[in-house]
């Protein structure tokens, strides 16, 4: 049966490099009983992660082979693929399977960027936010950038910024509201990247989004040392954990729970963590090495319903600064656990 059939895809996959113009795609099919007959692949791969149907950016094609060779790749951007099957020839299809992406190596060509931070509709509580980006591979020309942003969703009416030579830029004096933004990079061959995904974030403008309490590093060590455990709020770390958000658009009570990036990010020196808790209740956000080890403990306590902030400085627990690299932070909180990752960069 169609709906119990799925195609797994095998290669290239994980953001995988490939140091040719072409590429085979790879997959087999899974499922509880695979069918005798003969099989049909709709392949689709795009260099856009949402697949838009916009001139030559997306590519479909059919085949009865579980593979598919791909060629006249571009030199740094990055491909998103997935397949479906069908089982009467082209009628009707089975679901897509997972999205998988690769690299094109960029030569001395410009490089897809891929963005950082603030995105996926995040309220950051400034008028004047970093914009982030990173090079998911390198060229061996010098890049610049240029940032668009716009208050439309298409940026047909964004505002360019041209020939930035740094991963970020610092917006000044935005007025509260939705803004979508993207970036593209130019080397010095005269070549022009594709334009990354384009993301959102909500600007507090110059509202105010409550009260920060950031202490000295020292004073951030859990109270259970002191064998002080009366109040379990005060098991939340000073990093600055923002309760009492006075937009009134964030003053209704969430209906889900919710870990959202930290922005920015990368960050140096510190890095701001949004959630959101549907109930009152127990929450503990811990900050992980790659080893799996705990880093900083930054919330571990009760707290009311509603959407919270909390910074990391950047150091662990015993007030220490952490290294340069990649780590994880996770939120429990009854039956809800969400992981994500962040990097710091000195």
């Amino acid at each position: 049966e169609l709906s119990s059939l799925s195609s797994v895809l095998t290669y290239p996959v994980g953001g995988l490099i490939v140091y040719t113009s072409e590429v085979q795609l790879n997959w087999y099919v899974s499922g509880a009983a695979l069918p005798s007959g003969a099989l049909l692949f709709e392949v689709t791969w795009s260099y856009a992660e949402t697949f838009p149907t916009l001139g030559s950016v997306t590519s479909t094609v059919t085949t009865s082979n579980p593979y598919y060779d791909v060629t006249d790749l571009i030199p740094g951007h990055t491909y998103w693929w997935k397949v479906r099957i069908s089982l009467d020839g082209g009628s009707t299809y089975s679901s897509y399977s997972s999205v998988e992406s690769f690299e094109v190596a960029p030569g001395a060509s410009a490089v897809m960027p891929r963005l950082g931070s603030p995105t996926r509709a995040i309220t950051v509580a400034t008028a004047n936010p970093t914009l982030s980006w990173l090079l998911p591979t390198r060229s061996s020309s010098v890049l610049t950038y240029d940032l668009l942003i716009g208050l439309q969703s298409n940026l047909a009416d964004a505002t360019t910024y041209e020939n930035l030579t740094s991963t970020h830029f610092r917006m000044t004096d935005l007025t509260a509201g939705i803004y979508y933004w993207a970036v593209r990079s130019n080397s010095t061959d005269g070549t022009t990247s594709a334009l990354s995904s384009i993301a959102s974030f909500v600007s507090g403008g110059s509202i105010s989004t409550g009260i920060e309490t950031v202490d000295d590093p020292a004073d951030d060590i859990s109270d259970d040392a002191s064998g002080d455990d009366d109040d379990p709020a005060e098991d939340i770390s000073d990093d600055a954990i923002d309760e009492s958000v006075e937009d009134p658009t964030e003053q209704i009570v969430p209906t889900d729970y919710d870990l959202s990036q930290n922005y920015p990010n990368p960050f140096n020196p510190t890095t701001t963590i949004e959630f959101k808790m549907a109930e009152a209740g127990n929450v503990s956000i811990k900050v992980f090495n790659v080893l799996g080890q705990v880093v900083r403990t930054l919330v571990n306590g009760t707290l009311p319903p509603g959407l919270h902030r909390v910074r990391w400085d950047a150091r662990d627990d015993s007030g220490t600064s952490v290294v340069t690299g990649l780590y994880l932070y996770r939120m429990e909180t009854g039956s809800f656990t969400s992981v994500k990752t962040l990097v710091l960069m000195k």
